[in-house]
């Protein structure tokens, strides 16, 4: 197992968030591990996706886009990864009702790398896919 996975409770990483962004779970950012989207519950609101409690710390918004579908590693932003496929590249485990749960990592404290973006937190338009460097796809 990776030595850089943090493993925590579910009231430990509630207790984070809180911190970080307010009781207000609606609130709280996650960024994508594969392609570096910042995401919250109101971008997911905005596509009509069910069970958001469930998918916002744990998919990236892309998989609801027909537009950002691609590969993994392809730095589209938003993207198509979600932890529940083949690969899991979160950082997080949260340990709830004996059962561990990979997560994004909050997003407030992640330092993203400069190749992905320069931004702590790039806008995006959750309508489109849009490629680092903010042409189109």
């Amino acid at each position: 197992m990776d030595e850089r996975i943090r493993k925590m409770t579910y009231k430990e990483w509630t207790d984070e968030g809180t911190r970080l962004f307010g009781k207000d779970k609606k609130n709280w950012k996650f960024i994508c591990p594969n392609c570096g989207n910042i995401q919250d519950y109101h971008d997911f609101e905005k596509l009509n996706v069910k069970n958001i409690q469930d998918v916002v710390f744990f998919s990236c918004i892309g998989r609801w886009i027909d537009d950002c579908k691609g590969e993994i590693g392809n730095h589209k932003s938003p993207c198509d990864y979600t932890n529940g496929g083949l690969f899991d590249f979160s950082k997080v485990r949260v340990l709830k009702d004996g059962k561990e749960i990979s997560a994004f990592e909050f997003a407030a404290e992640v330092e993203l790398d400069d190749d992905l973006t320069s931004q702590k937190e790039p806008e995006h338009n959750p309508e489109m896919c849009i490629p680092q460097g903010g042409v189109a796809a």
